[in-house]
């Protein structure tokens, strides 16, 4: 073969690696099922996945995909935790889904309950260092994170791994978007309105993403990531979810 017919055959070949993608679920079956329908996608392209799955039943999510033809590219972190903070929030988990059942009823109990919640969550995925130091010399390319309310101390644990984010919701949330509050045509996620509303019941929606508003700051106050590294002593994790490469 000549020189000139090998450089020629060259120019049709290309080379390309898959990226390394984290996946970080809220600690709900069901959210962990969407996240990994898009990882099992990511899988059939080519790229290395990794669950990270904290206080979730990763049984139950993984279960429904086949993770056995992607098991060279396909890898679960679970933190090692004390069976006892398992146990508080399966118990929490199991009195606010009967209330966010009964729509629009028992809302402030809901945000009551969501304060010990999101604290047990955020100890439990910040405990394990261990997990924490092998997923930051992973050096993922991006985290695709599961955004509900309480999941901002996951972006502050991609923040301290130095990993771009992506979050992944089925409901958008104008504060996270930055458009406009449109709540004359989108439906406050704990009411029981469609789209289509009267004016009175526009006026109530109005009312009710105030009045979230004004209980997230009164409920969810932030956590402490100074524990993870100091230099994110008094991040406004809010702040990382607007800053994610997409949302």
């Amino acid at each position: 073969m000549s020189l000139s017919t090998f450089v020629l055959l060259t120019t049709f070949v290309s080379c390309c690696h898959g990226a390394k993608i984290l996946l970080m679920p809220t600690p709900l079956t069901s959210h962990c099922l969407e996240i990994m329908s898009i990882g099992q996608a990511l899988l059939k392209r080519g790229h290395d996945v990794t669950l990270f799955a904290v206080l979730s039943d990763s049984k139950s999510c993984i279960g429904k995909f086949d993770m056995e033809t992607f098991k060279e590219k396909f890898t679960l972190i679970v933190p090692d935790l004390d069976p006892s903070i398992q146990k508080a929030h399966d118990d929490v988990m199991t009195t606010v889904g009967k209330l966010i059942f009964n729509r629009g009823r028992n809302v402030g109990n809901v945000f009551e309950l969501l304060k010990p919640m999101i604290h047990n969550h955020c100890s439990a995925a910040m405990k394990d260092r261990v997990v924490l130091e092998r997923l930051k010399k992973d050096n993922y390319d991006i985290a695709l994170i599961d955004r509900m309310p309480g999941s901002e101390c996951l972006f502050a644990i991609a923040a301290y791994l130095g990993v771009p984010t992506a979050a992944v919701f089925s409901y958008l949330d104008p504060r996270d978007t930055g458009m406009p509050l449109q709540s004359n045509t989108l439906p406050h996620l704990m009411s029981s309105f469609t789209n289509d509303m009267t004016f009175p019941e526009r006026f109530l929606n109005t009312l009710s993403f105030f009045a979230s508003r004004i209980m997230y700051k009164v409920f969810l106050t932030s956590a402490d990531y100074s524990m993870l590294d100091e230099k994110l002593e008094g991040v406004d994790a809010n702040n990382l979810v607007t800053k994610s490469l997409l949302l």
